[in-house]
């Protein structure tokens, strides 16, 4: 059909431009050739210019047609779509889990406080950069002293420690043959959960280690210690503003474990997990009750709770 309708509009331009060349070509010869061939441009330009109007006319209803198909079909999608993103919101469904979660462990803790400490190959928690040290000991007890874990730990990939093994005497013979942290990790978590708190002396360094081992064994699952461990104040920083001395840097200065412990006159072997974890108990407790007759104990408890973000 549209060829036919092709076919009549091009003979009819056709008999149109003869007719005016014979009208032209009976007047004079000269003149009629050459407006002749001016009148066959011009018709030829008028009918491409008619049927490119007609095309757009066509190619504009067209689209209008197909939209309101395509709206009666599509119609029903984005109501589901409403009700898919209104049923699931990652964000706030993860986040009041989590909330749950730690309703129900606080609600049913076995622990009012622990303690931990480790003993390591180094001091570098952090995985991604460098090569990361391992631990070598650990030392868990609760509020009221009980041991709740001490074991020393072989390692995956440090072969010797030589300057940490000056400092706490664990050897590689000593651990030879001892599950590594890794594998007793499940357990360690496991009594991490059941405490309100959690405290250790300088806890970024316990933080950073346990984030670390604890994103090597679930990545890329991400880490539950990071969400499900409530950290308390910490000893160091809660004796560091209790000291009032100002470091170099003009912040208050820290000390170490056993400053701290001789100071509230206790006796211990040092750098020894067990031996650690309840020397710093003992300061923690003497802090607590020296705080709780202090004019300024927001100050103490504050400032121990605002420690250095650990690696990883």
């Amino acid at each position: 059909m549209k060829l036919v309708q092709f076919a009549a509009k091009a003979a009819l331009c056709l008999a149109l431009v003869f007719a005016i060349f014979v009208v032209f070509a009976g007047i004079n010869v000269e003149v009629s050739e050459s407006l002749s061939y001016a009148w066959l441009f011009f018709s030829f330009a008028v009918w491409a210019t008619i049927a490119r109007n007609r095309r757009k006319k066509e190619t504009t209803r067209s689209p209008k047609r197909q939209v309101v198909t395509t709206q009666t079909e599509v119609t029903p999608q984005p109501q589901e779509n409403k009700k898919t993103l209104s049923k699931a919101n990652p964000p706030e469904t993860h986040s009041q889990e989590l909330a749950k979660q730690k309703a129900e462990r606080l609600s049913n803790c076995k622990y009012d406080l622990v303690v931990i400490d480790f003993e390591t190959t180094g001091l570098n928690s952090d995985f991604l950069r460098g090569r990361m040290d391992e631990i070598l000991s650990v030392a868990i007890i609760d509020q009221d002293g009980n041991t709740l874990l001490s074991t020393l730990c072989s390692t995956d990939d440090r072969k010797t420690w030589k300057k940490s093994e000056e400092i706490h005497g664990i050897t590689p013979a000593m651990v030879k043959g001892k599950p590594t942290f890794s594998e007793i990790l499940p357990q360690v978590k496991e009594i991490l959960y059941n405490a309100k708190e959690v405290i250790a002396y300088n806890i970024p360094f316990e933080m950073g280690f346990l984030w670390a081992y604890d994103a090597m064994n679930n990545f890329p699952n991400g880490t539950k210690i990071r969400e499900m461990v409530d950290w308390g104040p910490d000893p160091m920083l809660m004796f560091a503003a209790y000291k009032g001395e100002l470091s170099k840097y003009g912040d208050a200065k820290w000390h170490k474990l056993t400053t701290a412990a001789k100071h509230f006159k206790y006796s211990f072997d040092a750098h020894d997990a067990l031996e650690d974890v309840k020397a710093t108990l003992h300061v923690y407790n003497k802090l607590i009750k020296y705080i709780e007759t202090y004019d300024d104990k927001e100050y103490i408890l504050k400032y121990g709770k605002t420690y250095r973000k650990p690696g990883n």
